[in-house]
């Protein structure tokens, strides 16, 4: 019959002792990242660029969201082959509405457009689809207006 000596249940008994202790440390660090992301500050969100994009013929060139004005600028530029007649804007998930209705912006230049807002928050992180209207020169024609804004309110 083979006896276990002593010294080999002794190792056997620190191996289970050391795989419990990396089983805890595993278990805290995961409690841990799932605090920090329950608290916000693993958001993937803030790491995002700023996004300004339109339908096509149309660029944006920047855009700006003041919480103390309560308005969102956008600066708009004309790529089409005629002038563009705006006739509506909406962005989604705010109270937004242009401060004018019509902008026209010539072939080939920029216009600031202006959008009168209610409830913007600083600090905020805007996600919202632009939407509206536009015409081509003098055709009559409405063509719809799509596009993305991501950025922080100021």
């Amino acid at each position: 019959m083979v006896q276990k000596s002593f010294f080999s249940s002794l190792r056997s008994q620190q191996s289970m002792e050391g795989l419990m202790i990396i089983g805890w440390i595993v278990i805290i660090a995961i409690v841990a990242l799932g605090l920090l992301n329950y608290l916000g500050i693993f958001n993937p969100g803030k790491f995002i660029p700023d996004t300004c994009l339109l339908t096509t013929g149309m660029v944006c060139n920047g855009a700006l969201a003041s919480s103390t004005d309560n308005k969102i600028t956008l600066s708009v530029h004309n790529n089409l082959d005629d002038e563009l007649i705006i006739n509506d804007l909406n962005v989604s998930e705010t109270d937004c509405a242009p401060s004018v209705t019509g902008f026209v912006i010539a072939k080939g230049s920029s216009q600031n457009i202006e959008l009168s807002c209610s409830g913007l928050s600083s600090k905020k992180r805007l996600n919202s689809e632009i939407t509206g209207s536009y015409k081509k020169g003098n055709s009559g024609l409405d063509h719809r207006l799509n596009g993305k804004l991501v950025l922080d309110v100021e």
